[in-house]
């Protein structure tokens, strides 16, 4: 097979009222991996605000094994480009993916678009930078993946 699929996506809430999601597929797609499928529950929830390179600060909120990075709005001036640059900073322990993750961090000056920086979150909490342009930016962005970390 070439595809996904996903059996069914259930929403309910739970007696104490905490919002719970179960997902229950016989295979999963996983930054293009598929794997043997199971459940997906949220329900345990806990977040964390880690400052990372730049000064720019990500809120990492998980609900069960899915783990929501935001970036808010944010104006910084990095003074260093790079290619995959290897960062000091580390993704803690109970939000590190469960497999290498990249994403784009939107990058924009008054209303003119420029090239987003782009960030790699390895499964060991390495975190990974390329940038090509330096000065003043706005820095905005969000992304969502899976971790098997143990609950932090």
């Amino acid at each position: 097979d070439t595809g996904a699929y996903i059996g069914r996506i259930v929403g309910f809430q739970l007696p104490d009222n905490d919002p719970y999601l179960l997902i229950s597929a016989p295979r999963l797609l996983v930054n293009g991996n598929i794997h043997a499928g199971g459940s997906i529950t949220t329900g345990t929830t806990s977040s964390v605000t880690v400052v990372l390179f730049y000064s720019i600060t990500g809120t990492f909120r998980r609900q069960g094994n899915l783990v929501t990075v935001s970036f808010g709005r944010q104006i910084r001036a990095p003074q260093a480009t790079g290619e995959d640059k290897l960062t000091t900073e580390k993704i803690p322990s109970g939000y590190r993916p469960s497999y290498s993750h990249y994403f784009e961090i939107s990058r924009n000056v008054n209303s003119t678009v420029k090239n987003g920086l782009i960030m790699g979150i390895a499964s060991n909490g390495d975190v990974r930078v390329t940038l090509s342009e330096t000065g003043s930016a706005v820095f905005s962005g969000s992304t969502s993946y899976f971790t098997k970390d143990p609950l932090p």
